[in-house]
């Protein structure tokens, strides 16, 4: 009797040690494995690449996915986020730049556009004829009454006098 109840004992504490290294196992092999690697939808190579970045001001590569940049480098480096399905944009020499978007009015066309008649929301002839009567009491009529976009003829603009 005391011989089972020490087999049973043995056999319990082996198969606790057993569960705990399995359970130890499987907690080492999972926290081990590093965050899934992610693959550029596109790879930008083959020309000056400008960054916004002080440090590295140009780099060789860009690899994209979506609308994020993955990694901005070396083309070694960036060719480690290509799989079968990244599409490969060989810039040809060209030169790529941030997303800058530069706005800008040109001045002079601007305040010649308030100089112009404007029937642009007229929606009948009577607006029109409104627009025109608006646009004379607000002008001297020998300066005449500019057309613009609104007043054509024959698909070009002109200058109308009144």
């Amino acid at each position: 009797m005391v011989c089972s109840t020490f087999i049973k004992q043995y056999f319990m504490r082996l198969l606790k040690s057993f569960i705990l290294g399995a359970v130890i196992t499987f907690l080492l092999f999972t926290a081990c494995q590093g965050p899934k690697k992610e693959y550029a939808t596109m790879l930008i190579y083959g020309g000056t690449i400008y960054t916004v970045d002080s440090t590295q001001a140009t780099v060789e590569a860009v690899a994209v996915k979506a609308n994020s940049i993955l990694f901005a480098g070396s083309l070694a480096e960036a060719e480690q986020y290509k799989n079968d399905e990244t599409q490969l944009l060989d810039l040809e020499g060209k030169t790529m730049t941030p997303g800058l978007i530069e706005g800008h009015g040109h001045f002079m066309g601007l305040g010649y556009n308030e100089l112009n008649l404007d029937l642009n929301n007229t929606g009948s002839y009577q607006e029109i004829v409104d627009a025109v009567a608006k646009g004379l009491k607000q002008r001297p009529r020998e300066n005449g009454l500019p057309g613009g976009d609104g007043i054509k003829a024959n698909g070009t603009k002109c200058l109308r006098k009144w």
